[in-house]
């Protein structure tokens, strides 16, 4: 079996491997993070990192432009949470007093960088100024419940939908929560998935469940080591791409086609997919979605996704722009 270990850049080596198993020559550079292709029609074609030449570059840069992209939606009827910008922290307590559970995020991040999510009234100063890090925009939006699914948009289709949790640990009435916490992340690094931030958000997490890292957790019970469920932050991830109906496909591919993306990454919160009629937000767009997330199904399953995005890149005509 041929090793991709020497390219560092895991949506490359996703896409690397994908044109050996479909026959397609390829080059790579920038010390591996671009990949070279030349397609069935004979154009030249380049993959940067996550970015593929499918999406314009207008397309990827609209769906980074939160605010943007919610108006957009929102003006289709696609289902949104509620979502203004915030200017000052009194704007952010006059949202906190009208929809009591929120989020708080930065523009134009990604990622999970400088969300802060449900903060009470006295951890708004916190929250603007933690998402002002990030952007010089600041959003806030009705938190909406339910679970975190990504949906992998090609060419109209959902190819891939994986469910993301966030970090949890479960007490086993003996260790530790501090323990726990460190098997976790040593579990996580046996799987190839990132750490689990040990920091004081982490920590203030726990804190407001009862625990602290010194105590015991009973057995069976529960801790949330954070509140949003992206794997660079921990999160876990189980493939559900059977099990998600059509309705809620339709939702993604609908988000996809309003900002113009052929390759789309759809982040969808809903209740469960596999049961019809239940309420359904997408609350981002990705134009240049990582396929990490496709891979590292904790059950060991897998979605070959970067062979059907290759596919459709060799059938590329001739290019008119660069995605980034």
């Amino acid at each position: 079996m041929k090793d991709y270990s020497h390219i560092r850049n895991a949506h490359i080596r996703t896409y690397a491997q994908a044109c050996d198993e479909l026959g397609i020559p390829y080059k790579l550079g920038l010390k591996t993070r671009q990949l070279y292709l030349t397609t069935k029609s004979g154009s030249n074609v380049y993959i940067y990192k996550a970015a593929t030449p499918l999406n314009s570059q207008s397309s990827v840069i609209l769906a980074k432009k939160k605010q943007a992209v919610h108006q957009l939606l929102d003006e289709q009827g696609i289902s949104v949470p509620k979502q203004i910008r915030i200017k000052t922290e009194q704007d952010l307590e006059k949202f906190i007093d009208e929809i009591k559970d929120i989020v708080v995020k930065p523009a134009d991040s990604s990622g999970g960088k400088g969300i802060t999510v449900l903060p009470a009234r006295k951890d708004i100063h916190n929250a603007f100024t933690h998402a002002r890090k990030y952007s010089r925009q600041v959003l806030a939006e009705q938190y909406v419940s339910g679970e975190n699914y990504r949906f992998l948009v090609l060419d109209g289709s959902v190819i891939a939908v994986a469910l993301r949790t966030p970090p949890r640990i479960i007490g086993d009435g003996v260790s530790t929560l501090r323990a726990l916490f460190n098997d976790k992340n040593t579990e996580n690094r046996s799987q190839g998935l990132p750490k689990i931030p040990d920091s004081s958000i982490t920590w203030d997490i726990v804190k407001t469940q009862g625990f602290t890292e010194t105590d015991i957790v009973p057995a069976g019970t529960q801790i949330s080591l954070r509140l949003t469920a992206n794997l660079s932050l921990g999160g876990s991830v189980t493939d559900v791409t059977e099990d998600c109906l059509d309705e809620y496909k339709e939702l993604a591919i609908a988000a996809a086609k309003t900002v113009g993306l052929r390759l789309a990454g759809i982040d969808i919160i809903a209740e469960n997919i596999a049961t019809a009629g239940r309420p359904a937000f997408v609350i981002e767009t990705n134009g240049a979605p990582g396929m990490r997330i496709h891979y590292k199904d904790w059950k060991g399953a897998e979605r070959k996704v970067g062979k059907k995005i290759v596919e459709q890149i060799n059938l590329l005509p001739v290019v008119q722009e660069t995605p980034f």
